[in-house]
């Protein structure tokens, strides 16, 4: 039994009958495959099963807080299905913020019902100003997991260099880096690619995602090129560095320029997976076409499967009285992530 003041675990609804009863709230005509999917959906948000169905596009949610608030109450993350995580967080060493290293705060989900997508923490080290080599930036990733339970699946993602980020005067900006700048970026993204395809020897039975990134066109495709020389075609290549579509829009005929030449070459490579990083945008806003339908039709031109990570299925529906304003289709967060998710999974029928 719950102490007073513990985190709560909802009661178990009929899905069936609330998947019903959310789609006659959004007022929205929707087809048999959407809703099948949704009442997966939202057995996974209520920690229920993992859904057998095949997605359109596949979204790893971000899970790393243990609790979501809702209406006052705090409810245990139990979410199975896909979810992304980091084996660290910033924090404060001798007064001054600093990567830690951690196990993921998750004590509710059950990590056997989950296919993981294991972030290197590239992300983090930006917030903080830090880098890691390659090797201890793996090391932090297999020690983080040896201390958890045991995932159905994990994905491990190399350690890149992300390009969107500036330290100016001691201060973090979103800001993207000059074409020149980058160069340096895209030699430790392949240096990093490099490396965990090296370690393959001691990976057996993880998944390897390998990043890259860039700022134009053609200074990405000659970083997909160069990684894809260390590629299995069990790997996932990794699409970073377009999580700033969402707030800076005019990056949107660069991504696409960069995506019709990048897609033929992964194809070609015979990698068959696709992981676009950070990117949830799936709806037309502000006169923008979203890159996410656009990006699944390419890689079914090629044969390519599609799956993406983010915060905002859960994240949107936190913003209380703005969760609207968020772009949430519902204030509760286990709805709106199982509407979100059979979204992404019916794409191609929209």
């Amino acid at each position: 039994m719950l102490k007073n003041n513990s985190p709560i675990i909802p009661k178990v609804p009929n899905f069936e009958v609330l998947a019903e009863q959310l789609i006659d709230d959004a007022g929205v005509s929707v087809t048999s495959r959407f809703q099948a999917f949704l009442v997966e959906y939202l057995a996974e948000a209520y920690g229920v099963r993992q859904s057998q169905l095949k997605p359109d596009l596949e979204c790893f949610v971000n899970a790393q807080a243990n609790t979501y608030a809702y209406q006052g109450r705090s409810e245990l993350n139990n979410i199975c299905g896909s979810v992304q995580l980091s084996p660290g967080r910033t924090g404060k060493v001798g007064g001054k913020t600093a990567t830690i290293t951690k196990v993921p705060n998750c004590k509710g989900i059950d990590l056997s019902r989950v296919r993981l997508l294991f972030d290197s923490c590239a992300f983090t080290d930006v917030l903080t100003n830090s880098r890691l080599t390659f090797e201890g930036s793996l090391n932090r990733q297999l020690q983080t997991l040896a201390e958890m339970p045991n995932c159905r699946e994990t994905w491990l993602v190399s350690y890149d260099r992300l390009i969107d980020e500036k330290f100016i005067d001691g201060k973090r900006i979103k800001q993207r880096w000059s074409v020149d700048e980058a160069w340096e970026a895209v030699r430790q993204t392949v240096e990093a690619a490099q490396y965990l395809a090296s370690q393959r020897y001691r990976l057996d039975g993880y998944k390897l995602v390998l990043s890259c990134q860039g700022v134009n066109a053609p200074q990405y495709q000659r970083c997909v090129e160069q990684v894809l020389e260390y590629a299995a075609p069990d790997d996932v290549l990794g699409l970073g560095g377009w999580c700033i579509l969402g707030k800076q829009k005019k990056w949107m005929p660069v991504f696409w320029e960069t995506m019709r030449r990048v897609i033929p070459l992964i194809a070609e490579s015979g990698v068959q997976k696709v992981h676009i990083f950070g990117v949830t945008w799936l709806k037309p806003h502000q006169g923008y076409d979203p890159p996410l339908p656009g990006l699944l039709r390419l890689c079914d031109e090629y044969g390519l499967s599609l799956s993406t990570d983010g915060r905002s299925p859960i994240a949107n529906a936190l913003w209380k009285k703005t969760w609207r304003k968020a772009g949430a289709t519902f204030p509760y967060w286990r709805h709106n992530l199982a509407w979100v998710k059979a979204e992404m999974a019916t794409l191609r029928d929209w």
